[in-house]
């Protein structure tokens, strides 16, 4: 088992920063052997609100209201 805790950038810090981040914990999912499990602790700074029709990352139960940093969230969950 592979555990991944992640703590990403606050909306303080440039999208360039939370693009490296989102691009090394995708590496890091990637990367573990056949058979290997892979669990991620976060807290990604971001809120994603309640899903709209069409997505798939999202159910329509969660709490009202978005972040800026949404977008990036919902697209690396895809």
């Amino acid at each position: 088992m592979k555990l991944l805790s992640v703590c990403a950038p606050t909306g303080a810090y440039g999208n360039d920063d939370v693009e490296e981040l989102y691009d090394a914990l995708e590496n890091a999912m990637n990367s573990p052997s056949k058979g290997t499990y892979v669990a991620c602790a976060h807290d990604y700074n971001a809120h994603l609100g309640r899903g709209e029709s069409g997505e798939n990352h999202v159910g329509p139960h969660g709490i009202p209201g978005r972040s800026n940093r949404r977008e990036t969230l919902a697209q690396f969950c895809e």
